[in-house]
């Protein structure tokens, strides 16, 4: 049923992959006197400088993946019904969730190189905010939505053979 506690699970995974659109992903300021903010959806901020053209590429890479995933779990939250597909498709969004998070650290420090590239730098060129981590968060929550499902397959097999 919808009301189970690994559907709370699965609402709490989305929300904390929603979270990353509104939040800034990174700064990159490595002139100190104008930072430049990453967002999944883009360059929010940064001036003096033309925007780094191949980073359009990367940022819609981001959102289109985090929109896959987010699509993944509200599928896998309404498929209460067959929990074998549920356990199947779990394990395929949190797998997909681990390369969304590879993909997005490794694409914020190629933007980030990108967008300053004749520059000589001596501070960190990429300082992540604690969106970055919310795909860490919702696999955390997709691993007990998991646990959740397997014990209710577990509980309506045993019921089955006591009948």
């Amino acid at each position: 049923m919808i009301q189970r506690i690994q559907s709370l699970y699965l609402l709490m995974a989305m929300t904390a992959l929603s979270v990353m659109f509104f939040f800034p992903l990174a700064v990159v300021n490595p002139l100190e006197d104008m930072p430049s903010y990453l967002n999944l959806t883009g360059v929010v901020y940064m001036e003096g400088h033309g925007v780094y053209t191949e980073a359009r590429y990367w940022f819609i890479g981001f959102t289109a993946l985090a929109v896959l995933l987010l699509a993944g779990m509200a599928f896998v939250l309404f498929s209460y019904r067959h929990r074998p597909r549920q356990i199947k498709l779990s394990r395929i969004v949190s797998l997909v969730l681990v390369l969304f998070a590879g993909f997005l650290l490794l694409g914020l420090d190629q933007v980030a190189a990108g967008m300053f590239k004749g520059l000589e730098l001596e501070t960190p060129l990429v300082q992540y905010r604690w969106p970055v981590y919310m795909p860490l968060v919702a696999m955390g929550f997709m691993w007990l939505a998991m646990r959740g499902i397997r014990k209710d397959e577990e509980l309506v097999r045993s019921a089955d053979r006591l009948r």
